[in-house]
């Protein structure tokens, strides 16, 4: 299908251009799938965070998301971003309301590599099991 089409040349961008042509590229798909914008800038968000390590941006790129429509993922990887960034209170805030929202981002939370250095506080526990202790 088209959709598939661009998506695997969305992949295949990210490895070979700059940031900016593949901006161009998504603003180009959020215009020719009108119905799925969510999933659009949400992989330009993961992109900048994993690829370009360009936390900041992503956080923005998440926010813009969650403009659209409210998403715990997308409240996860802000999380994930902050975290990256050493912001723990941020960190621990866009994680809480994640798993309120969406329960699988908890379950991804359990064993996530980029939360390691948080994953013994009292504070991510209690928000990651909704126990105190």
């Amino acid at each position: 299908s088209q959709r598939a089409y661009y998506d695997l040349k969305l992949v295949a961008i990210q490895e070979i251009k700059p940031k900016e042509e593949v901006l161009k590229y998504v603003q180009e798909m959020e215009r020719l799938f009108k119905d799925d914008p969510l999933n659009i800038w949400f992989r330009y968000g993961i992109y900048l965070k994993s690829v370009k390590k360009e936390y900041l941006e992503a956080i923005e790129i998440f926010e813009k998301v969650n403009e659209i429509q409210e998403s715990g993922w997308s409240h996860y990887q802000i999380g994930l971003s902050y975290n990256l960034l050493g912001q723990i209170d941020n960190c621990l805030t866009h994680l809480g309301k994640a798993f309120s929202l969406d329960r699988s981002t908890r379950e991804d939370a359990r064993f996530f590599p980029e939360l390691d250095n948080i994953r013994d506080r009292k504070d991510f526990r209690k928000i990651l099991t909704n126990f105190e202790q």
